[in-house]
């Protein structure tokens, strides 16, 4: 199909296509998908670093609150945005449901409000005259409604089809906080066109609490992405300024006002802080190398699949009317962060979360454009793909419980040694439920052949809720056997003299988050290490030496007890203690 400047808009689309998607099928989907994973399990160390912050909030002084921190171990690298609801779940609800699970009840609510705002932002772009489809020769036109609704819906449904998504919404961590206020900031600025004012200053301060969130480099990129946008999409060079101006002034009065009050209720804290947040974060402003770039190729692919194709087609799609605010929006939001990935190096996929809620917004205006042949790609790569992994899935559990391929049986217990999969049905009997849904979902498309444009959609985001369901239920023991610290930390705990303070050597922040809360272990500050008798230290055969424990001339370090997780053969954990040689 070939698009001119003199065509209206490259959209098309029937009355019989905009059948809305019925609302009950679209929430108990999110349901399906958000729900399981999130709780029965315990601390892994993907969840617990951000635990580990909310919980020494919930139990701390003044200062943890506006300076996180992990059992004495500061963390400069985070602002303390996306632990407040967490430390303040903990402190509800933390005695009735533990504190664990309450501080993964916020979880729920930031995926939520991401959702939620993905779809009011891509609702209300929808409905604007430049991005409403062209009226058929024949047969009923689409009313604008319906198009707002059904982009609405395919934008959520897109969402939860993101690889890189499935899970970092289902883990305690301060990216799904980072995909819902950036969705929050696309929904203000969604605003924009009819009420400027209001819309520029509900994206600045989402943008401002994104600086409190990560650190100025993105959120400055937020901040020039909206501006950017708003400056596109005004209806007059003096209304852009304004609005440009409001933005920025919003933004800027979240990340001071929270400096003024901690600077107000802990001075002698917040000054050092304020200093060493700089510092901290030298090491991830950089240009990217080119070791950067190729992971970047290798992870962004799959991390952001299916958005990236689409979000690519709907520019292309769209090219001839870039300055309409439903594409113009998004893309100068998605600008924006792009450039902020790229002076990040040393790059991880949490610098990737950002980018998905103005990619989503982005791929759903792409989907009433495509050629008829790309919307049956969509839908048969989708049954394909999925299919294979959910027989792949089962394939695995049935060698697990059979013994049989034995390849394939050792393979998965050599990741779980010593564990014995439990013999209750309920799972089996979930998982069977779930496979049937998915192959009634299969006969449907293939039988009825519906012309619903949110018939891939759908398609793709069932696949994944079915997968991430299996596996859940399959799976969830055996992975919680294999990352949970929970045994040894138990065996730290009980070692340890009660009130005795510990020096860390060699623990990362979310293995010292676990052994001080399963282990009831007191580690010491950073900068009072030396002052401990009792000294941890984790070591991996991949290292060339141990770390070095707390220098103390006045004694030596002797081995009180040395042991390993049965899954990491790699790993050893030794407890010393410090001998005075005045004693």
């Amino acid at each position: 199909m070939r698009f001119d400047r003199d065509r209206p808009t490259p959209s098309r689309l029937s009355a019989e296509a905009a059948e809305p998607l019925p609302r009950v099928a679209l929430f108990l989907l999110l349901l399906a998908f958000g729900l399981p994973g999130v709780f029965g399990h315990d601390l892994w160390p993907e969840d617990a670093s951000a635990f580990g912050r909310m919980w020494t909030m919930a139990h701390g002084a003044a200062a943890d609150w506006w300076f996180p921190n992990v059992a004495g171990q500061a963390t400069p690298q985070d602002g303390p945005f996306p632990f407040w609801l967490g430390a303040a779940s903990i402190r509800a609800f933390g005695g009735w449901f533990g504190d664990i699970a309450a501080s993964r009840l916020p979880v729920l609510f930031w995926f939520a409000a991401a959702a939620l705002s993905l779809w009011g932002a891509t609702r209300r772009l929808a409905t604007g005259e430049r991005a409403q489809p062209l009226a058929p020769a024949f047969g009923r036109e689409t009313e604008p409604g319906d198009y707002a609704r059904l982009l609405a819906d395919i934008s959520v449904l897109l969402l939860v089809s993101t690889l890189g998504l499935l899970l970092t919404v289902h883990l305690t961590s301060a990216d799904t906080v980072s995909v819902a206020v950036v969705a929050a900031a696309l929904y203000g600025l969604s605003l924009a066109p009819e009420r400027p004012i209001a819309g520029a200053a509900l994206a600045g301060l989402c943008a401002g609490a994104f600086a409190i969130s990560r650190h100025d480099l993105p959120a400055t990129s937020l901040v020039g992405g909206c501006i950017a946008g708003l400056a596109l999409c005004a209806r007059s060079r003096r209304a852009g300024w304004v609005s440009a101006l409001v933005c920025f002034a919003c933004s800027q009065v979240v990340s001071v006002f929270a400096l003024l009050i901690a600077l107000w209720q802990i001075p002698g804290a917040a000054i050092p802080a304020v200093w060493q947040w700089p510092s901290a974060l030298h090491s991830t402003d950089k240009l990217l190398t080119r070791s950067d770039a190729i992971w970047l190729l290798r992870n962004a692919t799959w991390y952001a699949w299916p958005l990236w194709p689409l979000a690519c087609w709907s520019l292309y799609a769209w090219r001839h009317h870039l300055r309409a605010a439903h594409i113009a929006l998004p893309a100068s939001v998605l600008a924006g962060l792009v450039l902020a990935v790229v002076f990040s190096a040393p790059l991880n996929e949490a610098k990737l979360v950002p980018l998905i809620a103005p990619l989503a917004v982005l791929a759903a205006f792409g989907f009433p454009t495509l050629r008829r042949t790309l919307e049956q790609w969509v839908d048969w790569f989708a049954i394909a793909v999925y299919t294979l992994f959910i027989l792949y899935v089962w394939a695995y559990f049935l060698a697990l419980v059979t013994g049989t391929p034995r390849a394939m049986a050792a393979s998965v217990l050599r990741l779980i040694p010593g564990h014995h999969p439990g013999a209750s049905l309920i799972p089996l009997v979930l998982a069977l439920v779930v496979t049937g849904q998915w192959v009634a979902l299969i006969v449907w498309r293939v039988h009825s052949r519906p012309r619903v444009l949110w018939r891939g959609a759908l398609l793709s985001a069932a696949g994944v809720t079915s997968l991430w369901l299996i596996a859940v239920a399959l799976f969830l023991p055996a992975a919680d056997y294999n990352r949970s610290y929970r045994v040894l930390s138990e065996q730290v705990g009980r070692r340890v003299p009660h009130g005795e303070c510990v020096a860390a050597a060699g623990l990362s922040t979310p293995l010292r988050t676990i052994v001080a809360y399963y282990g009831h272990v007191h580690f010491a500050r950073d900068n009072a290490a030396g002052s401990c008798r009792i000294a941890l230290q984790a070591q991996y055969r991949r290292s060339a030496a141990a770390p070095p424990l707390p220098e103390d001339p006045s004694g030596s370090w002797t081995l009180l007890w040395e042991g390993r997780r049965p899954v990491r053969s790699d790993e050893t954990w030794r407890l010393w203690r410090l001998a005075r040689l005045n004693n």
